[in-house]
Order: C-alpha cells, then structure tokens, then sequence
C-alpha cells in the first residue's frame, strides 16, 4: 500500500460534532494529508469554492445543510464536479447508503470502520477510477459493530481504553472531548425532552443521530446503542408510546454515562 497516496493532500472534513471531526482528523493526519473542518454543508461549500481540495469526507446528516444536499450542490460546481466525496455514516442501512451514492457520493464507509489505513485504500481505489466513481465495499461492518473482538462488555459505560488508543493514547484531549461531548448532550436532553412532550419526533431523530455518532466514537457504547435504537423508533414512525419507552432508556444511560464522566475525569 502506498502510504505517500494522500502525502499533502488537502481532505475537508464535514461534520457537526467535534468528536467526529477531531478523530476524524486524526486518520487524516496519520495517512498523510492535511486535514481542514466545516460544520456544515455551506460551509463545505465556501471552503471548496476558495482553496484546494482534494477529497470530502462528508456527513450525511447535519444542520443548515445535509452532506446529501451538499454533495449534489458540490456536483453542480466547477470545483466540485469530479471532486472525490467519501460519505462517512452512522447507519448500516442499504437504504443509507444508497441515498449517499445518489446524491453523488464515491463512497460509503460506517464512521467507526475508517482509519489512516483504510483512508489510504479508499484513496487509492477513487484516485485510480478515472470517472471519480467506485462501488462501495462490500461487507461493510456495522458503525456501532466493528472489531467485534474489542468489543466493550454491554455494561461498561465506556472503553475508556480503547477510546485512548484510537485517539492515538492523548489523554489530555480525549478527557476535553469527553467533558465537551457530555456537556452538549446533556443540553441537549433538555431539549430532547421538550421535542418528545410536544411530539417533535423530526428533532428527537435528528439529535439522536448525532448522539449515536459521538458516543460511538467515544466508545460510549451503551449510550449510542440507545441513541440508535431511539432514533430508529422516530424514523420508522412509532407509536409514541414505544419512542417515550426508548426515550427512558437512552436518559438513563444518558445519565450513567454522566455519572461516569463525573467521577472519572472530574
């Protein structure tokens, strides 16, 4: 494998969660490339009309604007048209993934299946299709499954372990990532509630997804199994009486997963 592939290349990272995007940055890094942010998709719109950029690493599900609207708005650019977007998803869906390939999307690939390594496959596979265009992996493990040998036991609250060593052992800001992360999602709860009292199930979906991810990334497993499970009950439609059940289920692992940070990094 030719690990200069991605030397100096300039890779956009869009997402909205700070987790994602420092970990993110961090494969980036580690395979070569320079990494650079944006929050969402207009901002991954400016950036790409102003500077070089050599590959998308793109989330499909955001504020302001979508990775899925962003990827056919980029498409419709100049700078844009052939660029490569890899689509990064907290789901494991057929359905997912097919919405990110029609949009316009190279790829692919689970959140919690890329690393430097397989940033560099990816890249050699997209650079060397000369349309810009590659299937997608097949066989792709779950988000919320892969490596299932170093999988955290259901009752750990988080691997902290494991979590260190993906975020290369900086303990420093693993701990600020993790203080950060459970101090947004502890706003966000509050909000959470208001949406499911008034049968938001729309916004109660949407935070769910970026809930999932973090945590995922953090290896707060328990949490983002909840976070999935909720959110899946609001995508499906169903009955409120079965979203308020998943809705409990994920505040109290909300607040395990508190307690643990409390008391662990305080």
């Amino acid at each position: 494998m030719d690990e200069s592939l991605l030397k100096d290349k300039i890779i956009l990272i869009v997402d909205d969660y700070a987790v994602n995007t420092e970990l993110l940055s961090l494969f980036v890094t580690d395979a070569g490339a320079n990494p650079i942010t944006a929050c969402n998709g207009l901002e991954c719109i400016e950036i790409v009309k102003k500077q070089q950029v050599d590959m998308i690493l793109m989330d499909k599900n955001m504020p302001v604007m979508n990775g899925l609207d962003t990827t056919r708005a980029l498409r419709q650019l100049p700078e844009g048209k052939n660029l490569l977007i890899i689509g990064i998803s907290g789901n494991d869906s057929e359905t997912d993934e097919k919405e990110c390939l029609d949009a316009g999307m190279n790829c692919v690939v689970p959140k919690l299946t890329l690393n430097d390594v397989k940033l560099i496959k990816l890249a050699a596979s997209l650079l060397h299709t000369q349309n810009g265009s590659a299937e997608n992996e097949p066989d792709q493990p779950s988000a919320l499954n892969n490596d299932p040998a170093e999988q955290s036991t259901p009752d750990q609250i988080m691997d902290y372990e494991k979590a260190l060593r993906e975020f290369e052992n900086d303990r420093d800001l693993l701990d600020s990532l993790v203080v950060e992360f459970n101090q947004i999602v502890q706003k966000s709860a509050q909000s959470m509630k208001q949406a499911l009292e008034a049968s938001d199930v729309e916004y109660l979906q949407t935070e769910a997804h970026g809930i999932k991810g973090g945590a995922a990334n953090l290896r707060a497993l328990p949490l983002a199994e909840a976070a999935k499970a909720l959110e899946n009950a609001c995508k499906t439609n169903a009955q409120s009486g079965e979203i308020a059940r998943l809705f409990d289920i994920f505040m109290s692992a909300l607040a395990q997963f508190d307690s643990f940070v409390n008391n662990r990094l305080h």
